[in-house]
């Protein structure tokens, strides 16, 4: 929030937001350890009604912190300092974009009834440590590229901004249009996953 001015950052408005995004990040993280350390899953967890409720939840919540970050992405854009800097390109872009690319493959994720019912039948058969199926298609790889883009996109914006070799990125190229051309890197790949999952390809055949 640095990189919007101060007037705006000390509005009730923005205060809000950050509540209801600390507030959001806090319940689905809560109930995402209590489910592990009983056992059980957070996510596509239909067996019991208040699981099912709560996943329900999750839902809204998740969201919720992806709409506060494609309104900080705006924010930024429209009252943010206007400097030029990679960072700031690399923040508007990577949130505005990942936002919504995220919430387009959650939603599939999420409402793809095949999909769920090989997430409940599959789970043995997944990449340690990411779950990505390895026996068929898998929306996850597309949505943890998305999501990601919102990080590593403004962070890509520091790197043109202080490192050596992006500030002669950036004088070839100029620092919006280099971040433009990383931005469409990683929208790129996104779908590209997301054709695979779409024609049934495991990120990773086993």
């Amino acid at each position: 929030m640095k990189l919007v001015i101060p007037k705006m950052r000390e509005a009730k408005r923005i205060k809000w937001v950050a509540y209801a995004a600390v507030m959001s990040l806090w319940f689905e993280l809560s109930y995402i350890i209590i489910q592990a350390a009983k056992g059980r899953r957070s996510h596509f967890n239909f067996e019991t009604p208040i699981e099912n409720a709560l996943y329900g939840l999750m839902g809204i919540g998740a969201f919720f912190l992806v709409l506060i970050s494609f309104l900080v992405g705006i924010m930024i854009w429209r009252y943010g300092y206007k400097d030029h800097s990679g960072l700031r390109y690399g923040a508007i872009i990577g949130l505005i974009v990942g936002s919504v690319l995220t919430l387009i493959f959650a939603g599939f994720m999420s409402t793809d009834p095949t999909y769920i019912k090989q997430k409940l039948t599959l789970e043995a058969s997944v990449i340690p440590y990411l779950g990505w199926f390895k026996v068929t298609g898998d929306y996850k790889p597309a949505h943890f590229v998305a999501t990601h883009m919102m990080q590593l996109l403004p962070l890509i914006g520091m790197w043109l901004d202080k490192a050596k070799l992006g500030n002669k990125l950036s004088n070839l190229m100029g620092k919006k249009n280099a971040t433009v051309l990383f931005a469409f890197i990683f929208i790129a790949l996104a779908f590209a996953l997301f054709a695979q999952a779409l024609y049934g390809i495991p990120f990773i055949k086993s």
